[in-house]
């Protein structure tokens, strides 16, 4: 437990009262002198002692008070945290592609594998990032419920954001899953980590071992499922297929791709199998995680109202003096 003072600064108002005490001071030696001079009793003794303590009580109270005080404690424990899962979907345009103009799009089906893989995962905190030439996080791993699907459903969407440069074809590169290994998306002391990666596969080229090295290194345990096949199209608003075309062996190229990554692939018709190798993996996690909470109490409003029992005092010796 500890105590600070917000504006320590401002217990400078204590100097606003100490000219008037001051002249309270004055002022009594000057009646004591005058007494003297006309040869008068004085006062009872004690009257004037229990006013000045009563008002460098009260003055130091609300000085106090001004400096804004707060008890900060702090207290840790242990909690059981079986997995960070982070659901990483690709938002690459290819992922509009649909079997037909009123079909459900890659994406759309990506989001409910992303659901029913929450559903299945209850005790893991899970978070949520967008795929294209880089992985960008919506949600860190959370176990609320009520985030996840805020942001599955409101803050992530095809091309949105879109790749950060023109890289020409496909617009998703596999090769930012080694951001997630570097970039801190997993909390430190999460022992068990998976990123399960909702694609449709169609990835730039690039250096698939030191990603692998990445990831194997920051104990990350990659699940692939591919989205889409070869018939698939993206239709305009109107209802006409546009010029893009799948990319011919992607499901093969991710397949390798998967194996040296040393991660499970799956096809989409495969998901439950996927979801249950996830839930599986979350299960059997011992991770414990130490949660500390903090609590601030305010102490500025007790310290003023008691500031104002002095004054009371001295009201109540006057009327009853």
């Amino acid at each position: 437990m500890n105590i600070h003072l917000v504006t320590p600064w401002a217990a400078a108002v204590a100097v606003v009262v100490v000219v008037p005490l001051a002249a309270f001071l004055v002022g009594r030696r000057r009646a004591a002198a005058a007494r003297r001079a006309v040869e008068l009793e004085p006062p009872r003794r004690g009257r004037g002692i229990w006013t000045v303590a009563a008002l460098v009580l009260s003055i130091g109270l609300l000085a106090l008070a001004a400096a804004q005080p707060v008890v900060a404690s702090h207290e840790a424990s242990n909690v059981p945290r079986d997995a960070d899962v982070f659901i990483v979907i690709d938002t690459s345009r290819s992922m509009l592609a649909a079997a037909a103009a009123d079909a459900p799009t890659r994406f759309e089906r990506a989001r409910g594998i992303a659901k029913r893989l929450r559903d299945a995962t209850p005790t893991a905190a899970v978070g949520i990032a967008s795929l294209t030439d880089r992985v960008l996080p919506h949600l860190f791993p959370t176990e609320d419920r009520a985030d996840f699907d805020i942001t599955l459903r409101d803050a992530i969407a095809v091309q949105r954001p879109p790749p950060a440069e023109n890289i020409g074809g496909s617009g998703t590169s596999l090769a930012a899953l080694g951001d997630l290994a570097t970039a801190g998306f997993f909390a430190p002391e999460a022992r068990t980590r998976i990123a399960v990666v909702l694609t449709d596969g169609e990835s730039q080229a690039f250096p698939v071992a030191s990603v692998a090295a990445g990831l194997k290194r920051a104990r990350i345990r990659p699940v692939l499922v591919r989205l889409g096949n070869a018939s698939e199209r993206v239709y305009t608003p109107a209802g006409r297929a546009e010029t893009y075309r799948p990319a011919r062996g992607t499901g093969v190229e991710l397949a390798r791709t998967a194996l040296l990554l040393h991660a499970s692939a799956y096809a989409e018709p495969e998901a439950p199998a996927a979801i249950a190798e996830v839930a599986d993996a979350v299960a059997a996690g011992d991770g414990v995680a130490e949660q500390s909470t903090t609590s601030v109490r305010e102490l500025s409003l007790p310290l003023a109202v008691v500031a104002l029992l002095p004054v009371l005092f001295l009201l109540w010796r006057r009327n009853i003096g």
